[in-house]
This record gives C-alpha cells, structure tokens and sequence, in this order.
C-alpha cells in the first residue's frame, strides 16, 4: 500500500463510508446548505470547531498521560478523534480540496524529509512511558 504512494481519502483517515455519513448528517440536519458554501464566515467557524475538538482530544491524551490507560479514556478518545475527523471532512469540502491530491504532495515533502518510504516507520525514538491498560 505505502510503496506506490497512492492513497484514497479512506486509506488516510477514515472510511468512505464515514465520509458518506458526515455529508448525509449534514444534508439531513440543514447544516450542508450552510457550510458547503465557501464564504470566510464558514471557513473560520469550521477552523474554529476543528480547533476545538483537538483541543478536546488533547484534553483526553493529557489524562491519559497524567492518570494512565482505562477503557473509558480510551473511548473518550476515539469519540474525539471522531469529531476531529468530521469537522475535517467538512472543511476539506467547503475548501474544495482534494485531500488526495494534497495527500501526493505532502507525502513527497514527508518523504524527502526523513528519507522514508514507509510511514508506519514514523516514530517517536524515545517514548517516555508505554501505554499501559489500568481499568477503573
């Protein structure tokens, strides 16, 4: 999958199926008519509220730094990274952007960076403490 450097919306982040979900969400509640239009007003919201879900999500990873691994936390995350992940479909589609296309540059510049070719080879050398399991 990484040596040909081809990768679909759902190979970067999500399915399309999600996609599909966040546009029909949209669609059925009214919002689609308002943040599919590229005015300023809708680009500064939807960067707003992206911002705020990842700080929300930084929120959880801190606890879960701080506190440890529960299954709660854990959840608590991937319902943030979800949030994340729909304000982001949202503002790539008011933007217009093709995130595949955006995806073939950037992974060259990743690339000729850190002289990679494989992303799952993108670590951190040196974590300071593995994540460890502690329900409560």
């Amino acid at each position: 999958m990484y040596a040909n450097r081809h990768l679909t919306n759902a190979q970067l982040f999500c399915s399309n199926k999600v996609v599909n979900d966040v546009r029909r969400c949209n669609e059925i509640n009214g919002i689609g008519e308002v943040t599919t239009q590229r005015t300023v007003a809708n680009l500064g919201y939807l960067a707003n509220a992206l911002a705020g879900e990842a700080g929300e999500l930084s929120n959880v990873v801190k606890k879960i730094w701080r506190d440890g691994e529960t299954s709660k936390r854990m959840e608590d995350l991937g319902e943030e990274c979800c949030d994340v992940i729909i304000y982001l479909i949202m503002l790539l589609d008011v933007c217009g952007i093709n995130i595949d296309r955006a995806w073939e540059r950037k992974y060259g510049m990743l690339e000729d960076r850190f002289e990679v070719t494989d992303p799952r080879t993108w670590q951190i050398d040196n974590p300071t403490r593995p994540l460890v399991h502690e329900d409560s």
